[in-house]
């Protein structure tokens, strides 16, 4: 054989539903595996292509060698002097060395070197094919995968992602003889499960992509269906704006093979419920895109994406109109319910909501941060009755139904309750205590928003500081590491002229007994934000 022969290396592991947030983590990690698996069989090969779907993982290597190189062997022995006896017979040294070289001892070379004369043995151990190479290593990147929770299915088989259903293993046009999970590799793909439900013969690993788009029915490419998804949408909202959040965008990129968008419908009337908690039903509980009008107002339509060309579309419009008709009702009886009390009136039912183990109730917190935020707002020249009241009205809609219904609503809710009987000020620092919620969000527009957002931070940190939950190098439940980001960015992008060690003791003193060693924590916590 030519040792410079190259053939196409197709894995596509077939299985039940993947969780679709897993899938490009997956993929991309099956790719690295099988590269790094390869590196060291000393294996060259050209570009590496990743495919996946709800049902299948892929990689598409081009061009990988069909034979190792071949090796030089040079292997060094023990002395002469210690090999052979006086009378020049070997000794258990010199035999255990040529056993270990395969050869007999009177075929070992002699060389000279700076301690005198050794026994040598040189050979060129011969590259291996690559195709009796590549089961043990697909089943070693298949194991090595990052699985959070896996399964075991059928006669204890797994533990995986999920059940497999099939295995794709080809070198050129021959199937890799391999075995994992009771199922057999073979040059056998499936379409989508309703549109080609039948197997498909993959006759070389170059063809994988084009047959299952051709005959299966199946985008295999996640990048190309991406895009696909949005320039549907786009199409069907030629006058109007659709939002399409990256995170949705991608989390429906793994639901579907075969992307369908379909314009579905919403009564007007709910159209006076905040358009916040409308938005967060499409997107969040259907996986939906909601539609604007230039101006960013909601309009009372939306954007499905079904995994299938259906002949009668309309059945399935209507079958998500009815489930976000419905949605929509729930979040319309819980926000009047809500409107029909002040937002202060909340603040009683705070004391009997647990804010941490150790660190007392919401309403406990709600105190601490009415003395830490009205400190910050003498040192940044704020209006302290405002501030006071912002603070005191913070967390009373985490008691509201609509919040408990839907938890990220916390803060937007709070700013439309608020609008009824505070002035524009309060319900603004109310939603902008929340900012910034992750590393490129935006920051509170208001200095009361930025006061409130600091205290909110600051005695998240020293509470969970004075109760050891500080972060590990790999773990930060309560994400105090993005706290500390943003009281870092609201002091230097607002530009506040803030005593950081100052505000930090103050919120020490808040905590009353559950502090003891105020110095202490004041210094960790210092040296945590400025890392």
């Amino acid at each position: 054989m030519n040792h410079d022969q190259t053939n196409d290396f197709l894995l596509e592991i077939g299985t039940e539903e993947l969780p679709p947030k897993q899938i490009n983590i997956l993929a991309t990690a099956l790719a690295k595996n099988l590269k790094e698996n390869l590196q060291e069989l000393s294996l060259v090969h050209g570009e590496v292509k990743t495919f996946s779907s709800p049902r299948r993982l892929a990689v598409l290597i081009s061009n990988l060698k069909s034979k190792q190189e071949d090796q030089p062997i040079e292997i060094r022995g023990p002395s002469v002097k210690i090999a052979f006896d006086p009378t020049g017979n070997p000794t258990i040294a010199a035999i255990k060395f040529a056993a270990t070289c395969g050869i007999a001892v009177e075929d070992l070379k002699r060389i000279e070197d700076k301690k005198g004369a050794v026994l040598f043995y040189k050979t060129i151990r011969a590259g291996r094919k690559t195709i009796d190479l590549l089961p043990e290593a697909i089943t070693h990147s298949i194991k090595k995968l990052p699985i959070k929770r896996a399964m075991r299915w059928g006669e204890n088989l797994g533990p995986f992602v999920r059940p497999l259903h099939w295995i794709v293993a080809l070198f050129g046009a021959k199937t890799i003889d391999l075995e994992i999970f009771g199922v057999k590799a073979s040059n056998k793909t499936f379409g989508h499960r309703f549109h080609c439900p039948q197997e498909l013969l993959v006759s070389e690993p170059s063809e994988h992509e084009n047959l299952l788009k051709e005959k299966g029915f199946v985008i295999a490419d996640s990048f190309k269906r991406q895009q696909e998804i949005r320039q549907q949408i786009t199409s069907l909202t030629i006058d109007d704006v659709a939002i399409i959040p990256e995170d949705l965008l991608d989390e429906v990129t793994n639901l579907v093979e075969w992307p369908v968008a379909l314009m579905g419908v919403f009564n007007e009337r709910f159209l006076k419920i905040p358009k916040e908690a409308l938005i967060t039903t499409l997107k969040n509980h259907q996986r939906c895109f909601p539609i604007c009008d230039e101006s960013g107002e909601l309009l009372p339509r939306f954007v499905m994406i079904s995994n299938i060309k259906s002949s009668l579309p309309t059945q399935v419009i209507e079958g998500n109109e009815r489930v976000i008709q419905a949605r929509f009702t729930d979040a319309q009886y819980f926000y009047q319910k809500d409107l029909k009390q002040d937002l202060i009136n909340n603040l009683d039912s705070l004391k009997s909501v647990t804010f941490q183990d150790g660190l007392g109730s919401l309403y406990d917190k709600t105190q601490r941060l009415k003395t830490i935020a009205s400190f910050i707002a003498t040192k940044i020249d704020i209006d302290i009755t405002t501030v006071e009241r912002a603070s005191e009205l913070s967390k009373c809609d985490l008691v509201t139904s609509m919040v408990r219904e839907f938890p990220e609503l916390q803060g937007i809710m709070g700013y439309y309750y608020a609008l009824k009987n505070e002035n524009l000020v309060i319900a603004a620092a109310i939603k902008e205590q929340y900012l910034p919620a992750f590393s490129q969000d935006k920051i509170p527009s208001t200095k009361a928003g930025a006061a409130l957002a600091l205290a909110d931070r600051i005695d998240n940190l020293i509470g969970l500081f004075a109760i050891n939950k500080i972060p590990t190098s790999d773990k930060d439940p309560f994400s105090l590491r993005r706290a500390a980001n943003g009281i870092l960015r609201i002091i230097l992008e607002k530009n506040l002229e803030l005593d950081l060690k100052e505000i930090i003791e103050k919120s020490c003193l808040t905590y009353k007994d559950i502090i003891k060693n105020k110095d202490e924590i004041v210094a960790k916590a210092l040296d945590f934000i400025y890392e």
